[in-house]
Order: C-alpha cells, then structure tokens, then sequence
C-alpha cells in the first residue's frame, strides 16, 4: 500500500489532501485504489478527494462503487451518491489525451493549476491559462515562453514535458515535472514547527538557484519573478527554478 491507501484507509483528509497529486491513481497488489479504501473504510471526505480514480478496476474487476455496495446499508447510502457526484474539471485537447487530471491545486494571477498524471511522466503538474482576455504584450510574451522552455534542461530550472496552444478556444497548456512545494511553504511550515534553516541548507538552496539562473543567462533569458513561491523543491528538496516569461537580454 502506498502512503496515500493508508490515510484514505484511515480517513486522514488533510493527508490524502497533501498526497493526492504525488500518488493518484496508484493500485496496490490486489489493484485497490485509494478511493476503494476510503470507501472501504467509509470516509467520506477522502472520498470526495479521491473521486478521479472512480474508473479504476481492481484485480476482479471491481469498480469503487462496487466496494461501497459491500458496505452496511447507512455506510453504502452516504458513500453511494459521492461516487456519482459530478467532478468539474477543464477538457483537454486531443494533443493532451495522454494525460489525465487527477485534481486542482489552485489559481494563480496567470491560469490554473491541476495534477495530472500520465504513463509516460507520471504524476505531473499541469496549467491552464485563458488568455484570450489578456493584454496582446501579455499573451505575446506567453507564445514566446512556450516556444523556449521546452529545451530548457538543467537540475535547477522546472522541466516543462509538453506545451500546447489552442489559439481557437484562447487557451494554453503547459505541463510541468511534479515537485512536492515552494520555498515558501517550506520557509511558512518551519516557521510553524519552530524548526530554523540550517547554515549549511541555505548555502545548498542559494548555491542550487545561482546554478539555475546563471543557466538561464546563458542563454539570454530573464527570470523576471524571483520569489519564493516560484522556486520548487523536489522530494529531495532539491531547489529548482520555475521559469518565468523569458526576456532578451
């Protein structure tokens, strides 16, 4: 069982909540998901969490509403309907098909952003920006970055696997390698616990950025929106750089 099966097992929300866009739509030896065990232990908040795996089928065939019909009948009518429940989520061109969103994650000043997952990259990170209301320089800037950031590879700059304009619905798509948070929810969480930066991270964090920028300036380009939300850590807190609308030097 992954981390992710045993909070959905345990109805631990705001665990299911963390992990959800890391290990979505994973199966374990007997092909459960992690909503079949929210289900089956009846939590229904992490199933609410977890409905993108509802089509998923188990090693019999089984589908999530099929483990809620097993359930006791006050258990089975709570469950039942949130696996019904319809789930909003954008459509993705055929150029994406691969892909599949398995959440939202939020909303920026440019697009939202949602995980998804695919065979080829797995778990991944994918936005949505709407431009067609946006300023011309705007969204001339925005064809510029996705005509550049795809052969951008280096161990500190975010690596973007596809990019797609769909210029008849006014709208791009970019999809981003996962990383498990930003500087600043890293900085916002140790600041909570008490738990200070060591000399020795802080050095490893500046000297990992410096790599990442120093790569961007070779190549003529400006980040342009350095902070600490834009900057991402790996799950080995590996610090890497989200690119930014690039600019010629």
């Amino acid at each position: 069982m992954t981390a992710l099966m045993h909070a959905a097992s345990r109805g631990q929300t705001e665990v299911v909540r963390l992990l959800r866009p890391l290990e979505a739509r994973l199966q374990d030896g007997r092909g459960w998901t992690a909503l079949m065990h929210a289900v089956g232990g009846g939590h229904e908040e992490c199933v609410g969490l977890l409905l993108l795996e509802r089509d998923m089928k188990d090693g019999e065939g089984r589908t999530a509403e099929d483990v809620a019909n097993g359930l006791p009948d006050g258990k089975k009518k709570k469950i039942t309907p949130l696996l019904r429940k319809k789930v909003h989520l954008p459509d993705l061109p055929d150029e994406l098909s691969s892909f599949q969103l398995t959440g939202r994650l939020g909303r920026g000043a440019f697009g939202t952003v949602f995980s998804a997952w695919s065979e080829d990259h797995g778990n991944c990170a994918l936005k949505v920006v709407e431009y067609e209301e946006m300023e011309r320089t705007i969204v001339d800037s925005l064809r510029r970055e996705m005509g550049t950031i795809p052969s951008l590879e280096h161990p500190h700059v975010l690596r973007y696997h596809r990019v797609h304009d769909d210029p008849d619905n006014g709208t791009a798509y970019l999809v981003m390698e996962w990383c498990s948070g930003t500087l600043l929810d890293e900085v916002r969480g140790r600041g909570e616990r008490g738990e200070p930066f060591r000399d020795e991270e802080v050095w490893r964090c500046l000297r990992e950025m410096a790599s990442g920028l120093a790569y961007l300036h070779e190549r003529g380009l400006v980040h342009r929106d350095l902070k600490p939300g834009n900057i991402f850590f790996t799950d080995f807190k590996k610090a890497m750089i989200m690119s930014s609308v690039p600019k010629e030097s």
